[in-house]
């Protein structure tokens, strides 16, 4: 399809608003009624759901689950308990510390639809969006269950990128989410504790995205001339230092990627 030039698009728009001045005062009043049809139509509808929501509530018997509520505590029992022949490993709870009981690890039905979601093998990528405060890292600690009851609990590879921060934190929901042992995740922000004999060692890697910049700028460089364009511009990009192998980071072949705070992923 042709795209229109300056001019032509600016006649494009000309005669569009021509038009609309065109319309005779019966059809602007014809169009603004069948818009409050459509309006008043979509009302009607949304009350006629929240009633039969109200009445199919009133009609539970006491102690009887809603739909939504049986759809959660399966999803929950299967990553919790044995599935399949496999025990997973989330936990009923999270952990007891200084004597506190832990509060029940049991989604919300808009983190179970997201990670039901992010779980099928074709789904290769996946932004988690949820207003602030609704349980992002715990959504991606569901998927990261999902998996290991999905896979036959065989091993699966983390990498967790977040702000140096908040890394902390991702180990301690890690440990309260999943019934993983401490040992097995290496969270650190030290470049040289990221070996291919660590990355073999731990199932869940926590690290900073600057660790990861650190990672690629030790075997990339930025070359400022790299090539031209068909107009014989030069582009700049990064290039693989020669002679510089690439970085372990980068060679391990993770089942699973999170990048919290993914906006601070733009190239700028």
């Amino acid at each position: 399809m042709a795209t229109p030039g300056a001019d032509g698009l600016s006649a494009a728009y000309g005669s569009r608003a021509a038009g609309k001045r065109a319309m005779t005062s019966e059809q602007l009043a014809e169009e603004e009624k069948q818009k409050s049809r459509a309006s008043k139509q979509a009302k009607t509808e949304s009350a006629k759901t929240e009633s039969a929501l109200v009445r199919q509530e009133a009609a539970m018997k006491p102690g009887q689950m809603s739909v939504t509520e049986d759809k959660t505590t399966k999803f929950t029992n299967a990553l919790t308990g044995d599935c399949g022949g496999v025990t997973g490993i989330l936990r009923t709870h999270t952990r007891t510390l200084n004597g506190k009981g832990g509060r029940p690890n049991k989604p919300y039905a808009h983190q179970r639809k997201c990670a039901k979601r992010a779980l099928p093998d074709d789904q290769k990528r996946m932004l988690i969006c949820h207003d602030p405060g609704l349980g992002k890292t715990f959504t991606f600690l569901l998927i990261v269950a999902g998996m290991h009851t999905l896979k036959k609990g065989v091993r699966r590879k983390t990498l967790i990128s977040a702000p140096a921060s908040v890394l902390e934190q991702w180990k301690t929901a890690c440990l309260d989410t999943l019934r993983i042992p401490d040992k097995n995740i290496l969270m650190t922000n030290k470049l040289d504790k990221i070996t291919p004999q660590s990355l073999a060692k731990h199932d869940i890697v926590i690290v900073s995205r600057d660790l990861i910049g650190r990672a690629f700028s030790k075997c990339h460089e930025w070359v400022t001339r790299h090539h031209q364009n068909d107009r014989g511009n030069w582009l700049s990009q990064w290039d693989a230092k020669p002679g510089v192998s690439e970085h372990c980071l980068f060679r391990i072949a993770f089942d699973l990627v999170g990048f919290d705070e993914c906006h601070c992923k733009l190239h700028r």
